[in-house]
């Protein structure tokens, strides 16, 4: 009996394995409703004449929104919300364009565009106050709604070094960019690779299926991509070190001392423009310490949110 067994268990096994290499869709999608359970998150949408808007929620209590950066996408905070204490309510959206999101012409990418659909979108799901949690690109629509909505944004929080900050020294990175000699689009697997060294020190685990659905979903969007980058890089914003010193808010930092995007030398600067700041440098993680350091970020967090 025992014998069987272990043969049935090896059969179902090797079907599954077959089964996700055959249809990685089917197999991400279950994976992924399996993990937005797991996190105690559930999916809904909310439709918006720029299209229908994916989103995951969970918790109770005062609303927390979290905004990730350009060609990111929701999931990428659910490992950070899962190490957090108990009492909100928890948003995490895939922004306008991004993500689950059908893609949207090129100039709505643009940064004021972008700030105005997601106002859109929060007003939909009926916040009246609530706090904002942002990465890289999403700190730039963050701030801005801060400053829009002084009495609706209750704090906000840059997870990771955000976009818009002029560090006295620069990265390769930086640099490269300054001379448009670099992108983050992803265009084979190759540069899939390379952007994930950018942004890791080590890359986190992803399932085989869902990795391979969200690179491919990349690869055919590489070309809408390119043209996105290039609209973000030229929109017509006033960038994040020019707007923290007019808020009001409580305004969290978290940078990591291994960022390889933005230098982290940019935190003094925004602690020094920051009226009401508080600044903490990470270790061992890059661009983004809700994957790298999930339950450290959500710690110092938390404890920022306790202060509130």
């Amino acid at each position: 009996m025992i014998r069987n067994a272990t043969i049935a268990a090896i059969m179902v096994l090797c079907i599954a394995v077959a089964a996700t290499r055959l249809r990685p869709d089917i197999a991400a999608n279950a994976l992924l409703g399996l993990y937005h359970w797991s996190a105690g998150l559930s999916k809904n949408h909310v439709d918006t004449n720029f299209g229908r808007i994916s989103y995951l929620e969970g918790g109770e209590g005062p609303a927390i929104v979290f905004l990730h950066g350009i060609f990111a996408r929701k999931e990428h905070w659910i490992n950070m919300v899962r190490h957090m204490k108990q009492g909100h309510r928890v948003i995490l959206l895939d922004l306008p364009g991004f993500g689950e999101n059908a893609p949207l012409p090129a100039q709505q990418y643009d940064y004021a565009v972008q700030v105005t659909h997601i106002k859109s979108v929060l007003d939909q799901l009926g916040l009246q106050t609530f706090h904002l949690a942002s990465n890289s690109m999403g700190s730039q629509i963050a701030a801005q709604i801060a400053t829009d909505w002084p009495m609706r944004v209750q704090s906000l929080a840059l997870i990771g070094s955000p976009t818009g900050v002029d560090t006295p020294v620069k990265t390769p990175f930086q640099q490269a960019r300054a001379n448009g000699a670099i992108s983050l689009v992803v265009s084979d697997r190759a540069s899939y690779d390379a952007r994930n060294a950018l942004l890791f020190l080590e890359k986190p685990y992803v399932p085989w299926a869902i990795e391979h659905i969200w690179v491919q979903s990349e690869i055919n969007r590489a070309e809408h991509h390119k043209t996105v980058w290039n609209v973000i890089q030229r929109s017509n914003v006033v960038p994040i070190q020019h707007i923290v010193p007019t808020l009001a808010q409580p305004v969290l930092i978290l940078w990591c001392e291994q960022d390889q995007i933005y230098h982290p030398s940019g935190l003094d600067v925004l602690l020094d423009l920051l009226p009401n700041g508080t600044g903490h440098m990470l270790q061992n993680c890059g661009h983004v310490p809700m994957l790298d350091q999930p339950k450290v970020t959500a710690q110092v967090y938390d404890r920022f949110l306790d202060t509130l």
